[in-house]
């Protein structure tokens, strides 16, 4: 459920987020400038806007999404 919303939102596919993931691990790149991290931001606010979603389940997507992401890529910091 958290993975399809995000998916929606940012219009690409789980095997593209899993590329992304693994590029930006590979190359280094530090978790605060990831796209999941970025975008999670705007992602973050779009879920609050949203009026059948308490702040617990909007923590649970991002929870969800922030998983998947940080397992595909190798890093233990799914808070980051």
């Amino acid at each position: 459920m958290g993975l399809q919303k995000y998916i929606n939102f940012t219009s690409i596919t789980p095997d593209e987020l899993s590329t992304e993931a693994e590029t930006e691990a590979a190359k280094q790149v530090s978790v605060r400038n990831w796209k999941i991290v970025t975008c999670g931001l705007a992602f973050r606010k779009y879920l609050q806007s949203k009026p059948d979603l308490s702040e617990h389940s909007v923590r649970s997507v991002m929870n969800a999404v922030k998983s998947f992401y940080f397992r595909i890529s190798g890093s233990s910091k799914v808070n980051g």
